[in-house]
């Protein structure tokens, strides 16, 4: 999933890079001589990483949020209508109004 890229590669095809980063959603470690690696993602795919990352921090969170992945794989979990839930959620539809 880490692709390794060093920086000349990159610098030389920065655009297709790129590209490949959002369209793909490839992730590289930029490597340098002598230096850290740096990651390369797109912002999407690191904006749904710290979301993960929040979620899961709580030990209780993460637990319900296990649970109801496993209830969903199993097919444990009822299935339901729009119209349905809102009946049992006592949800008026209210008319709109042309003016």
């Amino acid at each position: 999933m880490l692709e390794t890229i060093d920086y000349t590669q990159i610098r030389e095809n920065f655009a297709k890079v790129l590209d490949e980063i959002v369209q793909d959603g490839k992730v590289y470690a930029i490597s340098r001589k002598g230096e850290q690696q740096a990651v390369l993602m797109s912002a999407d795919d690191y904006s749904s990483l710290m979301t993960t990352l929040h979620l899961l921090r709580s030990r209780n969170n993460s637990s319900r949020l296990f649970e109801a992945l496993e209830e969903s794989e199993n097919n444990d979990t009822p299935t339901q209508t729009l119209d349905e839930l809102g009946e049992e959620m006592n949800f008026v539809q209210r008319e709109t109004q042309k003016k």
